[in-house]
Parts: structure tokens; sequence; C-alpha cells
């Protein structure tokens, strides 16, 4: 199959993230990262969202937790509009919530019928929050981003770098199609560089080492941005390079 560039795409916002200097390290590196978009809280709090699966468990009411799931496993799938249903107090709006946010909502509601309900929640299935691995890599591919992963960690996820890759300028992109942000870092170092947390819908993007320069990178990412249908988060299909490049 074969891909056209939309000359309405804003390449001038792509080429301008790219061409940043590069990536300093050490204490400089942070303001770097946060002025690209590139920086998140320290901490992990997975955001439930649609075809995740919780186990909601109330102590000693079986009934009230949640139901039989798969493989005599109980769970309660998160359904397409980030809802999840428990018997007795209805639907919860679970989408963009923590599990200790389910659980303090689920208890808080038991409570009109309980005495100080015990409640546990737990993730069984992370299917909701993506990541893509493409280019040079082993295995490019969708990953699971259900613990916390930066951008090196994911190439490791990907079996590592093949030996066509250009170890010196591994592309990051986050963000939607009007407002993509491109961030390049040398995977040769174990320095910070490459070592920022991960969001989902991220996009590690390996090129072969022929096409070192950034305006390669940008025009090799174009048409896989746009084939993957921006904004990324919302990404479904996983299109590897290798088929790109072979039209």
């Amino acid at each position: 199959m074969a891909f056209r560039t939309n000359s309405l795409w804003p390449i001038a916002a792509l080429l301008c993230a790219c061409s940043a200097p590069e990536m300093p390290e050490g204490d400089a590196l942070e303001p770097v990262l946060e002025e690209a978009g590139f920086v998140q809280a320290p901490t992990f709090h997975y955001p439930v969202g649609p075809g995740d699966v919780l186990r909601i468990s109330v102590s000693r009411h079986p009934e009230l937790s949640s139901p039989p799931y798969k493989n005599n496993m109980i769970g309660t799938p998160v359904d397409p509009t980030g809802n999840i249903s428990l018997p007795l107090i209805g639907t919860i709006a679970a989408q963009g919530m923590t599990v200790w946010e389910i659980k303090d909502v689920v208890a808080n509601r038991l409570s009109d019928y309980l005495h100080t309900p015990n409640v546990d929640v737990a993730l069984l299935e992370a299917k909701s929050h993506q990541i893509f691995v493409l280019g040079e890599v082993e295995n490019p591919g969708m990953f699971l981003l259900d613990r916390p992963t930066n951008a090196m960690e994911s190439i490791g996820l990907a079996g590592g770098l093949a030996d066509t890759a250009e170890r010196g300028s591994v592309a990051v992109v986050r963000g939607t199609l009007a407002e993509p942000k491109v961030l390049l870092f040398d995977a040769n170092t174990i320095t910070l560089e490459g070592r920022f947390p991960l969001q989902a819908g991220d996009i590690v993007f390996v090129t072969e080492r022929r096409m070192a320069s950034t305006a390669r990178v940008t025009r090799d990412l174009i048409p896989i941005l746009q084939a993957i249908s921006l904004p990324i988060s919302t990404a479904r299909d996983v299109l590897l390079i290798d088929e790109l490049r072979k039209n």
C-alpha cells in the first residue's frame, strides 16, 4: 500500500520540534524536556480506560464483588464508554480514574448499605494504554503501558535495536496531528537522556543508520503518523515501518 503526504499536515510544527539542539545531561535536562512537553509526574498512576478489566472485591460479600470473568477469575470489564457496573450500586464512570479512586467511590456508595465496607480494587488486565515501538528494532509493534516505562526501556520491550538502527537519533513522538511533539535522543548513552517516562500513545521510532538527519526522521515519521490516525492516544492499528518501506 502507498501513503501520500497531505499538504495540509502541519509539517512545519514537526520540523520545528525535530530541529531542537542536542539534549543536555544532568540538571540541565529537565527544563528541555518540560519545554518539549515530555515530563510527567514522578509517580505512575494508571488511569483506567475502555478494555481494561478490574477485580473488585468486597470483603465477606462476594455477591457485591466482581462476577466471574474468565478462567474461574472474577473481573469487571470497563466498557467502551469507560463505565463499570456492579451489583447494588450500579454504574460508575471509571475512565480516567485510578484503582484507588475507584475503590473510594465503590466504598462510598456501599456505605449506604453496609457498615464500613472493606473494598479492594486491582487492575486485572491492562488494555487501554498502549505505546508503539517502530522501525529498526528486533520486534516492532504495540506494547501495553501498564507500569512506569521510559523511552530506553521501550526499546528493550521490542527486543532491542537492530543492526541497521541509527542509535544516535531515536525519535519519540507525542501529541495530536495538529500539535505533534518530537524529541530525539541518543540511545548510545547511559545518562538521563532517553530515560524520561512515556505516556499512552507515544511512538518510539528508530530510523535506519543512513537516515540519521532530523530532516529524514521527519520525512519518515509523517506517513506513519497519518497511517495510525492521530491523535496518537486513539491509535488502534500498528503499522510497521518495514511495511511502509516496501511501497
